[in-house]
Parts: C-alpha cells; structure tokens; sequence
C-alpha cells in the first residue's frame, strides 16, 4: 500500500479525525512522516509530537496508520472480560492471561506485519534483582532451525512491542507458562481478520538462550 491507497482507503471510511499523509504538522491530528531516515507515524496533540511507530517501508507505514486510526470501531479488546475487573477478581494466574491477551489485542488490532517477514520471536527479559519480566517482540525475515542468530536481524518491531509481568517462578515455568499463553491466543485468533501472525514462524525463549517454536 502506498499513500495514495491510503487517502482512499480513509476517504471511503469517512474518518472524522484530523490527519496528514504528507507530513503537514496540524494539532491534534494523525500525522504520515518520511524522510531520508525512513517512516514515522506521530499523534500531534498539545502541542507535542508523540511517535507512535517507525515503520520499514512505505507499505508498513501505511497499513499501521489504517489500522491505528481505524482501531476504535474494532472490539478485539472486549473478547474477554470488561474493563471495570481488575486483578482482585482472578486467580493470578487468569489474572496474567488476560494481561497478555489484553496486551497481544492491542497489537494485532493496530499492527501489520510485512509479508517478507518470516519469523516473529517474542524475547523475554528478566532482571536480575526483581521477579519482574518483559517480553519484546521482534521480526526477521530469515529463520533457522540450526542457528538462533537468526534473531538478531531485526527488520520489524510492533509499536506495543513490550510486555511487562511478575511471574516469580524460575526460568523454566516461566517460559512454559508464556509458551502456553502464546499458543491460546494464537489459537484465539486463528481464521479471523485479527490474524496477523497466519503463516509466521512464532518462537518464545529468554533473551540469549535456547528458544521453543511454537508455531
């Protein structure tokens, strides 16, 4: 998709919102930036510029601003309980799958993974001096089965690329009961529109170690 797919796209949805293509700095508007370093996408609002996303090409960059500015008409974010529970009302272990459920939703409910990405690794980082994790995910578009280097060519991340959680379990529940967390969601989405990880390789692991395939 280029830009001016894009004005068409909008125009037939008739959105109501301020935005810029061709980045024009208005207030409060949704602004489409490029320049020689490459494609951002900034939400304009007093009188700051906040970057929501720095896209890869023109065809990312696009398909993100669509999603992003047309994300309120969707209900992915109601699949599972209404917003007024809180962690008080579940078991924790129900309380962290609606935490990454929630989370994951607002990544496929913006995001849109170029087509020559063909591996998406969700990378767990846990600090050394707390029970606190972060999951990053990052895109590639080479994969291995023999060499975990392939991981480190990062040629896509989600602007709601990182996760944060307490598990306070080791390493090895951890990563199996993130593991599993992954597989329900995509399981979840699997054949709907939301689908944005159909035909990825999906993988799991701590950052610098082994990592475990998952789809």
């Amino acid at each position: 998709m280029n830009r001016k797919e894009l004005e068409v796209l909008l125009q037939k949805e008739k959105i109501h919102r301020r935005y810029s293509l061709y980045g024009e700095w208005q207030e409060d508007s949704l602004v489409l930036f490029h320049d020689y370093v490459g494609w951002k996408i900034y939400d304009v609002s007093d009188g700051r510029r906040f970057l929501c996303k720095t896209a890869y090409s023109e065809d990312e960059a696009c398909h993100f601003f669509y999603n992003f500015i047309t994300s309120f008409r969707r209900e992915t974010q109601k699949k599972l309980w209404p917003y007024e529970k809180s962690e008080y009302d579940f078991p924790k272990e129900l309380w962290l799958k609606y935490e990454v459920f929630f989370w994951l939703n607002s990544v496929v409910d913006e995001e849109y993974i170029p087509k020559d990405i063909v591996a998406i690794y969700f990378r767990i980082t846990k600090y050394d001096f707390s029970e606190k994790c972060n999951i990053h995910v990052v895109g590639t578009k080479e994969y291995s089965d023999n060499n975990d280097l392939w991981c480190q060519e990062i040629w896509y991340k989600p602007c709601g690329d990182n996760f944060s959680f307490n598990l306070q379990e080791n390493k090895d529940v951890t990563l199996s009961v993130i593991s599993n967390l992954l597989r329900d969601y995509l399981k979840s989405i699997a054949n709907t529109e939301y689908d944005i990880f159909k035909d990825k390789i999906i993988t799991v692991g701590f950052d610098g170690e082994s990592m475990v395939r998952i789809q």
